[in-house]
């Protein structure tokens, strides 16, 4: 009778009850369940103590061992370690990559070499036993000798970062790994790749997005990403980003603009977006009452003559901290940023320890295959950072000195603007957050660096985003018209995310 509870329970709990429940059916029907094979699972944490995220994360486990007490009455304890709570830095900041993790990984297998399977799931993922069971079978496995590496299959309809876009594993289901697979790839943190764009090793930064370098780096040790179908699905994400049941939240947004831009990009946003927000701000370089902007001298360092990116950002929030004393958030966007402030606020309003300093977006990192480097949230997508946090950043930050920003990253901009010395400005707050006011980089993963078309559009439906970036390539008006539209005008969450 056991089982029926848990889907009782779930029931009551999931918004998708007939998916969840078509997740359920192997484990309902199940009369005699198969044993559990030795299974480590690592939960992929955010960094920082937020309630919400420490929630999601202890649902997770929960879910687990629920599982594993109908089951097994009892009987066995899943091993199931926290990225951010039992591993140790650059890996555990570093983790979302994926690569950083084999290392650490292949440790815990060496020290327990009955386990069988390492799954690495996200803090908003459901992992369904008895589906994982039923999959073994299937397929024939054995974990000692076959070199399995699975998930759920995310293609880009557009080049990102990579001239080689590769099926890789959706960061928000579960990423799985026999343990042949993991012990092959247990050094490759220990070796240089040149492979379809991408150059990383341990004394070489390359671009890391999400999964992807992951996937290019496996190959290269003969470990192969394969998708599986949804017949072979053994997780499911759960859409706990949003809480629409609190207090709406004082929001300011700022825009950096410069005049290039007044009538054109300015004007997109004038009507879409920025109809629905409160409080939003143009910053420019040219005063333009007609908008109007915001120009206004340098606030931060004299000895930067030039008005350049991430100078101009601290000014921002300078300018913020001292204007605008009753508003709660911040959120930095550029002139290209499509976003549903709906969204936005529903988004923030799960965060409501204010005194916790928060930066989110949607995070990147320039690493080594340690994990080492800079890691920092998109500036195009937009960034949200709460008072406390805009304060530490004022107070300690500083972006004009390219010696500063070696010392802190083991990184040195050559492309830095040569008369500023300025970096590019989401690293630039991205180092200032971790190094200075010791505070990581939290992700959404509704936040998109570019169009929509360059991912598939299921892929996103299912996320409901909150933002995409760049006008290029796509009529910025009918984005917002599709995908957040409605969710603005408070007919619903909007467009594509009604399907």
């Amino acid at each position: 009778n056991y089982p029926w509870l848990l889907v009782t329970q779930y029931w009551a709990e999931e918004s998708d009850m007939f998916s969840v429940f078509l997740h359920l059916i192997p484990f309902v029907f199940c009369s005699s369940p198969s044993p559990i094979p030795e299974i480590l699972f690592l939960v992929q944490t955010q960094g920082g103590d937020h309630h919400h995220h420490q929630a999601m994360a202890r649902r997770t486990e929960d879910f687990l061992l629920q599982q594993y007490q109908q089951i097994t009455d009892g009987q066995i304890v899943p091993d199931i370690l926290w990225s951010g709570r039992d591993l140790h830095n650059p890996a555990s900041q570093s983790s979302w990559t994926v690569f950083t993790l084999m290392e650490p990984c292949a440790s815990f297998l060496s020290r327990y070499p009955a386990v069988e399977w390492v799954v690495i799931i996200n803090e908003n993922t459901d992992f369904f036993i008895n589906n994982f069971i039923s999959l073994i079978h299937e397929r024939g496995w054995n974990p000692f000798q076959d070199i399995v590496f699975i998930g759920k299959e995310v293609r880009r309809r557009a080049r990102v970062w990579f001239p080689q876009e590769l099926p890789h594993p959706d960061p928000e289901e579960a990423i799985l790994l026999s343990r042949a697979a993991l012990l092959q790839a247990k050094n490759i943190s220990r070796h240089d790749y040149e492979i379809g764009g991408l150059e990383i090793g341990p004394d070489w930064q390359g671009n890391v997005l999400d999964t992807l370098p992951f996937v290019q780096i496996m190959r290269e040790v003969g470990v192969r990403f394969q998708g599986v179908g949804k017949g072979g699905l053994v997780s499911q994400r759960r859409n706990e980003y949003s809480c629409k049941d609190r207090s709406s939240p004082d929001i300011f947004f700022a825009v950096k603009t410069c005049e290039r831009y007044h009538h054109t990009r300015v004007a997109v946003i004038k009507n879409t977006w920025g109809k629905y927000a409160k409080h939003v701000t143009f910053f420019s370089d040219k005063q333009d009452e007609e908008i109007p902007t915001v120009n206004f001298p340098n606030l931060v360092e004299p000895k930067v003559k030039t008005f350049f990116g991430c100078n101009k950002t601290l000014s921002i929030l300078k300018h913020f901290l001292e204007q605008y004393p009753h508003h709660d958030w911040l959120v930095l966007v550029d002139d290209d940023t499509i976003l549903s402030v709906a969204r936005v606020r529903d988004m923030v309003s799960c965060y409501t320890n204010m005194e916790q300093p928060l930066i989110l977006g949607a995070r990147a990192g320039f690493l080594n295959t340690l994990g080492e480097g800079p890691i920092f949230p998109h500036g195009g997508a937009g960034i949200v950072l709460n008072r406390v946090m805009v304060r530490s950043l004022v107070a300690t930050c500083k972006c004009w000195d390219k010696e500063w920003m070696a010392e802190r990253s083991g990184l040195v901009d050559e492309d830095a603007d040569a008369a500023t010395k300025e970096g590019p400005e989401d690293w630039m707050l991205g180092m200032c957050a971790m190094t200075l006011s010791k505070v990581s980089i939290t992700n959404s993963g509704r936040m998109f660096q570019n169009v929509p078309d360059s991912w598939e559009e299921q892929f996103l439906v299912e996320r409901n985003p909150v933002s995409f970036h760049k006008h290029e390539g796509c009529d910025p008006e009918e984005v917002y018209r599709t995908w957040f539209e409605q969710s603005d005008r408070g007919e619903g969450s909007g467009g594509r995310s009604e399907l």
